[in-house]
């Protein structure tokens, strides 16, 4: 079956996209992170309004973090706002490398990376939890889950998944 739905806004960037990820938060509604080859680029969108007479979609870019790796993987803190002063975007980031960075700026002079959990293998996904953002967790190929807490004095946790294939279990490494 094909489908021919013209998008919603098209967002011109000057390399490959390899990820995307919209904030999910009120409070931060609009912030859009594209993850590029080297770098991770966050904009503003505003939707035009069916019926309002507006001459269309609105983006910006407000921020970009140039990545030692290429980003797989990209998950919105729930800190982040423009609303409040000063701004506040971070974002945890899964790269190639198989780390994942959280990535905060006040889009002013304070930029601080800071790698927070590391891999064997390739990272699938990494994300926050709820709305208090206490912890980040992350999935990779080398069979495990870990996460880091502010919760629980910055102590890491690392849970060995039980994988299964044609029927069999595979024991964790």
């Amino acid at each position: 079956m094909e489908v021919n739905v013209a998008p919603a806004v098209a967002i011109k960037v000057r390399s490959q996209v390899q990820c995307v990820e919209f904030s999910p938060f009120e409070w931060s509604q609009g912030l859009l992170a594209v993850g590029l080859p080297t770098s991770v680029a966050v904009f503003t969108v505003k939707l035009k309004e069916e019926g309002n007479g507006s001459s269309g979609d609105e983006y910006e870019q407000v921020w970009e973090w140039h990545a030692s790796s290429q980003p797989v993987s990209i998950a919105w803190s729930p800190s982040s706002t423009l609303r409040a002063a000063p701004a506040c975007l971070q974002v945890a980031v899964a790269s190639a490398d198989h780390k994942v960075r959280q990535i905060s700026s006040d889009l002013g002079e304070s930029n601080v990376v800071q790698e927070i959990l590391s891999h064997t293998d390739f990272v699938n996904s990494v994300t926050y939890n709820g709305d208090s953002g206490s912890l980040v967790a992350s999935a990779g190929d080398d069979l495990t889950a870990q996460g880091v807490g502010q919760l629980l004095a910055d102590t890491d946790f690392k849970v060995p998944l039980n994988i299964t294939r044609n029927g069999g279990s595979l024991p964790p490494r």
